[in-house]
């Protein structure tokens, strides 16, 4: 059986067994970035969907038995969902840079959170994309 990070209420980390494929990218004490699969995202949505809307959970009770309000899970629905209409990348790393108001932001993550695994000339161009926004930022 697999065992795989999952959120727990107040920032506490548990297991879920049997769910294959979600990554815990990032944590930190605030925050955790997950990688979901396609059919993992819409397993999420769709418990969310019935806690939210179909199981009968009287609204005072809600906190208490699921450690966050009703309108927290609908808005994380909604963003949740939002986010599975995003236009997927055709790829399975990412390595960029950029600058944005003057600083450089740099990415190189795939897209179940390791690191991106680059030939020479993968890393090369890579870096000329770093100086080129490193120069950038230092004209603004």
């Amino acid at each position: 059986m697999t065992h795989v990070p999952s959120v727990r209420p107040h920032g506490r980390i548990g297991y879920f067994e049997g769910i294959a494929g979600m990554n815990a990218v990032l944590q930190t004490t605030n925050r955790l970035l997950l990688s979901f699969t396609a059919d993992e995202l819409v397993g999420v949505c769709n418990a969310l969907n019935e806690v939210c809307h179909g199981v009968d959970i009287d609204d005072s009770e809600f906190l208490t038995r699921l450690g966050v309000s009703r309108a927290f899970l609908a808005d994380l629905l909604g963003q949740l969902r939002a986010g599975v209409k995003h236009p997927v990348l055709r790829a399975d790393n990412r390595a960029d840079a950029w600058v944005d108001q003057g600083s450089v932001q740099a990415i190189c993550v795939n897209v179940c959170g390791d690191s991106v695994d680059m030939g020479s000339e993968e890393a090369l161009a890579f870096a000329e994309q770093l100086r080129k926004a490193i120069r950038e930022a230092e004209c603004k």
